[in-house]
């Protein structure tokens, strides 16, 4: 099984990460595959209705 984690906290290295890395190590010890997001390092914007998405179907405003 595959499993998404989303960190949102800024702090590298926080509470939050730390804590989200406790809850998935028996996840991952079970054979899991976990990949982790830390939304914070990550470009992210909401759609802008340029409509490009109609012409190449694909959202050209959103940037990972």
């Amino acid at each position: 099984m595959k499993i998404l984690a989303f960190n949102g906290s800024p702090r590298k290295g926080g509470n939050t990460e730390l804590l989200l890395l406790e809850v998935l190590k028996p996840i991952e010890a079970a054979g899991h595959e976990v990949v982790r997001f830390n939304l914070n390092d990550m470009k992210i914007r909401p759609c802008q209705d340029c409509g490009g998405c109609q012409t190449t179907g694909h959202a050209s405003g959103m940037m990972i």
